[in-house]
């Protein structure tokens, strides 16, 4: 594998619930996207979205030249298909990667997926599904699933999908959680790039979140 090189993707809810924190969504995002930039080392990154429709934004797109959200390309409306969304793309993410020459595959892959609700439109794919596949794509190919949850224990779902609880992450579903969140997932994915470690959540970026969770508890 080609080291110091990073794929990301990120599955990122549009649902209509994402209305009342669409601003903070995509200057989250944005930020995230800048401060990634900056980091030393190769880095490709997909974006995808999903209501109870699943769209491609961007695919494989070195960081560097990755394009923000906007008010015209992330609208929030509709169900949350989130177990599809998760199947379809690590379903593309792995078929993308196994083109790559071995030599030129990442030596770290970090899969982030960000929502405020929980599943209730999904077709194709299970939670058991979903469970079988992250357990083969971590036990295999030492992908990293990250969960970013709102109104719901994140570590909870995130567990029965098969993610690791120290990579999942709830947040308060207000302007400063939102923020506080895109905050946690950078410094958490910068972590990871820079030292080699496992994406992971500190005790003090879980306590900052706890006390907005609290505020709306």
């Amino acid at each position: 594998m080609k080291q110091n090189y990073c794929d990301i993707s990120i599955v990122l809810d549009r649902s209509g619930s994402m209305e009342s924190i669409r601003e903070d969504v995509i200057g989250g995002f944005n930020t995230f996207l800048d401060s990634q930039q900056k980091v030393s080392g190769d880095c490709t990154i997909s974006l995808y979205q999903f209501d109870d429709v699943y769209e491609t934004v961007y695919e494989g797109k070195d960081i560097k030249n990755a394009s923000e959200l906007t008010k015209e390309t992330y609208v929030p409306r509709n169900m949350t298909a989130l177990l599809d969304a998760i199947g379809k793309t690590i379903n593309k993410t792995g078929n993308r990667l196994s083109e790559l020459k071995e030599e030129n595959r990442p030596s770290k892959v970090i899969f982030v997926i960000q929502t405020d609700g929980l599943e209730n439109a999904s077709k194709e794919f299970t939670k058991d599904k979903i469970f079988e596949m992250i357990k083969h794509q971590r036990e295999n190919y030492n992908w990293e699933f990250v969960f970013l949850g709102a109104n719901q224990d994140a570590i909870a779902t995130a567990t029965s999908y098969g993610i690791n609880r120290n990579a999942s992450y709830t947040y308060a579903g207000t302007s400063k959680g939102v923020n506080m969140a895109y905050n946690a997932i950078n410094c958490s994915v910068t972590r990871a790039r820079t030292s080699n470690s496992s994406v992971s959540f500190t005790d003090q970026e879980r306590k900052e979140q706890e006390e907005e969770l609290n505020k709306i508890s």
